[in-house]
Formats: C-alpha cells, structure tokens, sequence
C-alpha cells in the first residue's frame, strides 16, 4: 500500500470524531426507549383524533411535522460533532425539542377544545426522551412516505 495516501487520508479525516455505530436493538435496551410499534400506535390515535381534512389542523400539523424534521436533523448531526462542538449545538437540539413539545402541546389543546381523546399525548409526554423518539418517527415516517414525491 502507499504510505503517503494513508497519511493525507489521516490528515483529511482527522477532524471527524470517533463515531459510534448504532442498531435498533441497541435503542430499544433504554429503559424508556419508544418503540416502532408504540409510536405506530400514538400516531394513529392522535391522527384518529382530528378532522384530518380541517385546515387548521394541517396547518398545526405541517408545523408539528417541520419541527420534527428539524429536531431529528439536529440530534442525529449530534451524533457525529466532537466534545468541544457538541456544547453550543446541544443548546439548538434543546431548543428544536422544546419548539415541537410546544406544537405537540397545541394540538393536544385543540384536541381538548373539541372534547376528543388525548391519551396519546399521556404515552409521550411522561418523559421527554419519549418526546423526541416521536419527533423522529413522524419525520422518518414522512422521510420514507414522500420519496417517491
């Protein structure tokens, strides 16, 4: 092999931290962990819970998904920053999660408004890692659902 290509190759990626490699199965061994078929589950009841065709509520909804799009960007991105950049940027996941738990609030509101069930909001909203496993399963649901489109 060529030394000198190894060497720039180091130089090249030596920016890059140490990056771990993750499995479904490894997530799922968090206590608190929300899985696949959970999430399935509180999507469908919070989706059963409104006129899907009101233009209010695909407002809210457009936004709830946007932010979830975003928060999922930033917290994978996370995964791949050294200790030094994770500071500030850990203060934008932050804010992003804060942003869909509050669009998550108002349309568990609107829901309230017109006398409808809101026990899928109860089964995220005890924790809020559980919050953000959400926020990544619509945007992967919408990832997946739009390739096509």
């Amino acid at each position: 092999y060529n030394k000198s290509i190894v060497v720039v190759r180091q130089k090249i990626f030596s920016w890059r931290p140490f990056m771990e490699i993750y499995t479904y199965s490894d997530f799922l061994q968090e206590k608190t962990a929300l899985t696949f078929e959970d999430a399935h589950k509180i999507y469908n009841e919070l989706i059963s819970s409104f006129d899907i065709k009101d233009p209010i509520f695909l407002d809210d909804w457009t936004m709830l998904i946007e932010l979830a799009a975003e928060y999922t960007e930033i917290r994978v991105k996370s995964a791949t920053l050294s200790k030094e950049r994770q500071g500030k940027h850990g203060e934008l996941r932050t804010s992003a999660h804060n942003a869909f738990i509050v669009q998550l609030n108002a349309l568990k509101s609107e829901v309230e408004s017109k006398g409808k069930d809101t026990s899928w909001f109860d089964k995220i909203t005890d924790d809020r890692q559980r919050q953000g496993d959400f926020a990544n399963y619509l945007a992967y649901i919408y990832a997946v659902s739009t390739r096509s489109s």
